[in-house]
């Protein structure tokens, strides 16, 4: 953890249920549903908020 770093870490599990979705359609040759589509972009409107490298405040900047 302290090599790659927490949000590297974030990303990569994150990104699992993408990647299972992708192995699906392409190895098996399953349908993409509707309710895939909508999960993937759940993950990825919660990954892009938490995987930012901004300006991020702390608790003590907040007081």
């Amino acid at each position: 953890m302290q090599r790659t770093g927490v949000l590297r870490a974030n990303f990569y599990i994150y990104m699992v249920p993408l990647v299972a979705l992708l192995a699906g359609v392409l190895v098996p040759h399953k349908a993409v549903t509707w309710i895939g589509v909508a999960g993937i972009l759940l993950v990825i409107s919660g990954m892009v908020p938490g995987t930012r490298q901004g300006t991020q405040k702390t608790p003590a900047d907040a007081a």
